[in-house]
Order: structure tokens, then sequence, then C-alpha cells
């Protein structure tokens, strides 16, 4: 009977907000029914199983809570000359998912605290979203391929997201050369846009960051919890 239960635990880390709100509710009903099983038995080896798995399942059950409650920040990094693009991302980051919205500075006069500044805020955040747009003609000495180039602070701003660990993902626009897009990471954490598509492709980047962070914490958390 016991073994019955077992898997249903694996279903409490979810990766997105309404995954969440779907373990609570079917974690609410587990919990009746084993404690209803352990009545009706009178079992006492499932009686304390139950009361184990309810102080585990009570414990995570308020992380959820506390990591639904929980403001996280993501910094978006693109070029000045783009600005409508970030005011885009911004609007859905904050709106749809609720990060708070964070970039780097507008003056840059100063390298040296521009430089402190970018890797304190960077720093501080819990996600990394680059918006990779042409800012630069180029031809590859290569294979005198032509495309596109970003703004230099770009690939030094995902350079600090990256040494910092955080979850990040890039939408880069079909302008820009196409060794940007082949060889950052391959295709797992970056999309291709146009004017088109370019809100779709910021939807789904912001919302896998947002699932990633989630999944991230409730993983730590719930590693806590039963090892406690």
């Amino acid at each position: 009977m016991i073994d019955e239960y077992k898997p249903l635990d694996r279903g409490i880390v979810m990766d997105s907000m309404e995954g969440l709100k779907k373990a609570l509710a079917e974690r609410s009903n587990w919990v009746a029914r084993l404690g209803q099983d352990a009545v009706n038995q009178s079992n006492p080896n499932l009686r304390s199983y139950v009361l184990a798995r309810r102080h585990v399942l009570d414990t995570i059950e308020s992380n959820l809570a506390n990591v639904l409650s929980e403001r996280d920040v993501i910094f978006i990094s693109f070029s000045g000359r783009d600005n409508a693009f970030f005011t885009c991302a911004k609007r859905i980051a904050q709106n749809k998912y609720g990060f708070e919205v964070v970039t780097g500075p507008a003056e840059r006069d100063d390298e040296n605290q521009l430089h402190l500044s970018i890797r304190k805020t960077i720093a501080a955040s819990n996600a990394f979203l680059g918006i990779w747009t042409e800012e630069y003609g180029a031809e590859s000495v290569r294979d005198r391929t032509k495309g596109g180039i970003p703004s230099a602070w770009l690939p030094f701003e995902l350079g600090v997201a990256a040494a910092h660990e955080l979850p990040f993902r890039l939408c880069i626009h079909r302008d820009v050369h196409k060794d940007f897009r082949e060889k950052i990471e391959s295709n797992r954490v970056h999309q291709i846009f146009d004017a088109a598509s370019y809100e779709d492709v910021l939807e789904r980047c912001i919302g896998e960051l947002r699932a990633r962070i989630l999944e991230q914490r409730l993983r730590k958390r719930a590693t806590e919890v039963s090892q406690a």
C-alpha cells in the first residue's frame, strides 16, 4: 500500500506556475486519501509513513508559496539604439511573468565605473536575457560571409552572466552574422527573430527563464527539506 503512493512525491517539483498550483491541489488530495487509508487499515507502518510524508509535504507546500511570492530580477542586455525592443521585453517580463527588470546604465563615459556597475547589477539578478541586434556591418575574413555585429557591450554582459552561472537566453536578430548564432552555446539558449516574430520569441525565452528559476529554487528547497 505504501509503495502505491510513493511515485506521487515526485510531482512536487514543477516547471511552471500553473504546474505548481496543480501540485498543491494534488498534494492536498493525496494527504487526505493516505490519512484515511491509515485509519481504515489500522496499519501502524502506514500511519508512520503518513506522518513523515505529511511533515515533508507541509514544509514543501510552505516553500512553494514562498517561491511564488518571491520577486525575481532579470537583467536585459540590449543595444541602446534599439530601445523599442527593450521596451517590449520589459513589458512582457514585468506584466506577464512578474520580473523586476534591470539593465546597464545609459551613461557610458567612465568605462571603469561602467564595468563595475554592470558586474554588480548582473550579480544581483536571477536571470539574463540578451537581445542582439545589428550595430555594425561586417564581412568574415575567413569565408567572406556578411552580417551584422551586435554592440560590443553585449558579449561582455553575457560573459558576466555566464560567470555568475545565471540562467540565460539570447534573442538574436536574423540580420546578425551567423557566427553569433551558431558558435555561442549552439542553439541551446537562443532564438532567432525578425520584426514579425519578436514578441513570440520574447515570451518563449522569458517564460523559459521564469520556469528555470522556479525549478532551481524548488529543487534546492526540496533537497533541504528531505535532508533535515
